[in-house]
């Protein structure tokens, strides 16, 4: 019974940020690609916490892939049956918008000049 009253005990939170460039958005989460470091990239898909504060956009749907976006997020690691912290919750609490997706060249326009020659 003393597990139980210590749990508050055997979690860490901690806030943290990543910036990059979105992959994926719904309206349950967000995939950010990311540097880890000069030469290795990485992606992470963050689930939404309900509290989810936006800057930039008026929505999620206002997201989009190819935006470069700050993503604060929550991470809780709790303690496993050693008494080692290696489970890990991740909730993303803030997504800022930093600079939009350049607009997709138009794909079809060399192709229509050489067909019509």
């Amino acid at each position: 019974s003393t597990a139980l009253a210590d749990t508050t005990r055997d979690t860490r939170i901690s806030f943290k940020l990543i910036q990059g460039t979105v992959s994926a958005i719904s309206a349950h989460g967000i995939a950010v690609e990311y540097a880890r470091t000069e030469t290795v990239s990485e992606e992470m898909y963050l689930p939404f916490d309900r509290g989810l504060k936006l800057q930039g956009v008026g929505n999620v749907k206002d997201i989009h892939q190819g935006d470069t976006v700050l993503v604060e997020y929550r991470e809780t690691l709790s303690k496993d049956e050693q008494g080692e912290y290696t489970k890990s919750a991740r909730m993303v609490v803030r997504v800022a918008l930093v600079k939009r997706a350049p607009p997709p060249l138009p794909s079809d326009a060399s192709d229509e000049e050489a067909e019509s020659e």
